[in-house]
């Protein structure tokens, strides 16, 4: 349990700091979850919250505001609100994560495929999907996750390394060779 809250900030670090290194241009929705995330880091929780919330009224399907209010909502000791947060999207990938932290891969897929049914456009249970898939020896398929969530963040390096793990078990080394140098463009090194 004491891990938990660092699991928390690095997986923010990952949705905020990594897609960020995308040449792209943010949306309105993502500089007021990107305000939220600053503020929550700087231990100002209830401002955090009506960041997140400015992001949630931009984007009501922005579940990286959904997940970092209900962040700042647990730290303010509002559980019963981040709980009716957690209800959703980040409930499955949850269970996802700890369905597939014990090897039940078929179902930690099947939680990821319903986070992606509640937001189709969020790429993290993309990745997570993949993750599972290439558990399994399933290469083909973990790289059309992966691709699916590098089409919706191309700037996300952890898609792009695990695509080339994926490409290499196949095999395929000058695609391998291609998705790691494109993951390392953006900030994660090949070790």
């Amino acid at each position: 349990m004491k891990g938990v809250p660092f699991l928390v900030l690095l997986s923010l670090f990952i949705v905020v700091l990594i897609p960020g290194c995308a040449t792209h241009t943010p949306t309105p929705a993502e500089e007021w979850y990107k305000k939220g995330y600053s503020l929550y880091s700087s231990g100002n929780y209830e401002e955090a919250i009506v960041a997140y919330d400015k992001a949630i009224e931009l984007n009501p399907g922005y579940s990286a505001a959904w997940y970092g209010k209900g962040k700042a909502l647990s730290v303010l000791g509002r559980n019963e609100e981040a709980i009716v947060i957690y209800d959703g999207i980040g409930a499955w990938e949850a269970k996802g994560d700890v369905l597939e932290k014990i090897g039940r891969y078929e179902e930690a897929i099947a939680a990821y495929e319903k986070a992606v049914d509640l937001d189709p456009s969020f790429y993290r249970p993309w990745y997570k999907k993949g993750g599972a898939l290439k558990a399994m020896g399933k290469y083909q398929e973990a790289i059309t996750a992966y691709d699916k969530a590098i089409e919706l963040d191309p700037g996300y390096a952890g898609a792009w390394y695990e695509k080339g793990e994926a490409l290499e078990a196949l095999g395929r080394d000058s695609e391998s060779d291609a998705a790691y140098q494109k993951a390392g463009e953006f900030g994660y090194p090949r070790t």
